[in-house]
């Protein structure tokens, strides 16, 4: 996810810089009109990745917890069935 922050604030900055662009040298506004939509549109996807994986990895975190309580369960189990028959 640190991968996914950095390309997010990597775009942010060249959005920050292709700003003055868009005022100044007047055969640029064109193109740097362009690289902003593209800019917008790639930080907008990839704040969609940030929120998918943050959700992600806490549905993961909530089935490992799961997965820790049957294996609990299971040895307390286990134990019980051990114990009983002695």
């Amino acid at each position: 996810m640190r991968c996914l922050r950095s390309t997010l604030k990597l775009a942010e900055t060249l959005l920050l810089l292709n700003e003055p662009l868009l005022n100044g040298d007047p055969t640029g506004p064109k193109d740097a009109l362009q690289v902003q939509k593209e800019l917008q549109l790639l930080i907008h996807r990839i704040e969609g990745y940030v929120n998918t994986a943050e959700l992600l990895a806490e549905r993961i975190q909530a089935t490992l917890g799961l997965v820790c309580t049957q294996i609990q369960l299971g040895n307390s189990l286990s134990h019980f069935c051990i114990g009983s028959k002695y």
